[in-house]
């Protein structure tokens, strides 16, 4: 069987040949396929309002984790410094004079640095409050108030 030439029409279906069977279109019966994500024919192009919550609640527990994940950075901080500080008056005072150059400033200014980029990135976006939530829900669906 030779290859159609590019740009010809494809050949009639079966069923459409004198004397073939009818065949059931399959395609018309079928539930549409929606890829994820997209709006639903149903609901006039509204996304699911189970979906909109279940992604706003995926978003709060992220900001959650972000916001412990950075108060363990913080008491971190503070411990390993202080501990720094200790160590550093302990050993000023044993040796005496010579010996009072704050060494334990230069660890705590670069940690410092990084917990507040930390902070920053943590704390700078909009807080999750219910309020804010619903708000955006109604912004997502088009339902103004």
């Amino acid at each position: 069987m030779s290859e159609p030439a590019y740009g010809t029409p494809p050949p009639e279906p079966a069923a459409s040949r004198p004397g073939a069977t009818p065949q059931p279109d399959l395609y018309s019966e079928a539930p549409a396929v929606r890829p994820s994500g997209a709006p639903s024919p149903v609901s006039g192009g509204v996304p699911d309002r189970a979906k909109v919550e279940a992604k706003l609640r995926k978003q709060a527990e992220k900001n959650l984790r972000r916001r412990a994940a950075f108060r363990a950075h913080l008491v971190t901080y503070l411990i390993v410094n202080a501990a720094l500080f200790s160590i550093w008056l302990v050993i000023a005072i044993a040796v005496g004079h010579g010996a009072w150059f704050p060494w334990f400033v230069f660890p705590a200014l670069g940690w410092g640095v990084g917990l507040g980029i930390h902070g920053w990135a943590t704390y700078s976006g909009d807080p999750v409050s219910e309020a804010n939530i619903q708000a955006e829900m109604r912004r997502i669906t088009g339902n103004q108030p």
